[in-house]
């Protein structure tokens, strides 16, 4: 069973070939690696030209891509559309992919052969300023496994974000059919698309034993931005999600009373960080039913705003004692 990998790489001279390295380093074959170049300036390309020249092999397929539209999302698609794999998995630049990923997923889809998403944990990986340097995770690193649920209930991954780019693999056609990435969003591309996998009800096999991949936060990474840096990008995310809950003609709107719960949260995590002229007034409000559900929403807001943690778990138990009072 051919797997692809797709990874979209922009001004990544400084990381991409430990990360090329660790896709080569699976015990899985055959493996079809697709890198999209998304007009980087630096010696990305020339890197990825060198790989692909020593590396490629029989069960080791590469492709060198470019992708002119800015941005990871049409890279993505980019990969997607000249993917010949079955399954597909996405993956970032500067990350590193754990050697038994790929052949456990394999293994899981063998034991669930009507499977359309496996998913499974990651690990953050905060840049101690050593991690370009090294082959694999850096000593003095700090490593922190992520909150998983391993659920597909999506008010767990609106709350919470479940899947995210480097936690799922999935069959390639069942990605096209739901849109693939959205190419209008920056931030929380790969939650927006989380939500429509999970509208589409695929068959969903969660990984549990370990975490498989570990994402790296540094300065110029989007997982390292504060939100306030990114506050148009994640109201756009916002404001699209919940045109994808709109379109799903459902008596359940625990979805959207989630990612109102998600909004005021957002709005908390911003008031906390305090940045000037860093505003929510022109975002269009999710509108609410009902006086309780309104006011935990500020319970949550004031919560974060003031240091809380785990507001997103508030939440969602918030969700599950409504559900079972229904």
């Amino acid at each position: 069973m051919l797997i692809s990998v797709v990874i979209p790489a922009y001004n990544r001279a400084e990381y991409i070939e430990r990360t090329l390295k660790s896709v080569k380093e699976q015990t899985y074959r055959p493996i079809e690696l697709i890198i999209v170049d998304n007009n980087s300036t630096d010696s990305t390309k020339l890197i990825c030209k060198r790989f692909l020249k020593a590396e490629e092999t029989e069960g080791f397929k590469i492709k060198l891509l470019e992708e002119k539209t800015p941005g990871a999302s049409a890279a993505r698609n980019c990969g997607l559309k000249e993917a010949s794999g079955k399954w597909v998995c996405f993956f970032d630049s500067d990350d590193i992919m754990s050697p038994m990923a790929l052949q456990d997923s394999v293994d899981a889809i063998k034991e669930n052969p009507d499977a359309d998403v496996v998913a499974y944990a990651t690990c953050l990986v905060k840049d101690n300023g050593d991690s370009a340097k090294s082959e694999g995770i850096p000593v003095k690193s700090k490593v922190k496994r992520r909150v998983f649920l391993y659920t597909s209930d999506i008010k767990a991954h609106i709350l919470m974000g479940e899947l995210s780019t480097q936690s799922f693999i999935a069959k390639a056609d069942f990605i096209r059919k739901i849109g693939g990435w959205n190419e209008h969003l920056v931030r929380w591309n790969d939650w927006e698309l989380g939500v429509r996998i999970l509208l589409a009800k695929p068959l969903m096999v969660w990984l549990r034993n370990r975490a498989y991949h570990y994402i790296f936060e540094h300065e110029d990474s989007i997982t390292g931005k504060s939100f306030s840096d990114s506050l148009p990008h994640l109201q756009k995310a916002i404001e699209t999600v919940k045109t994808d809950l709109d379109a799903v003609d459902s008596n359940d709107n625990s979805a959207l009373l989630a990612l109102y719960f998600r909004e005021n949260i957002l709005k908390g995590i911003v008031k906390r960080e305090c940045v000037k002229g860093c505003t929510f007034s022109r975002m269009p409000q999710i509108r609410c039913k009902g006086f309780v559900n309104r006011i935990f929403a500020k319970v949550l807001y004031f919560y974060t705003s003031c240091g809380g943690k785990g507001a997103w778990k508030i939440a969602l138990t918030y969700l599950d004692i409504c559900k079972n009072k229904g």
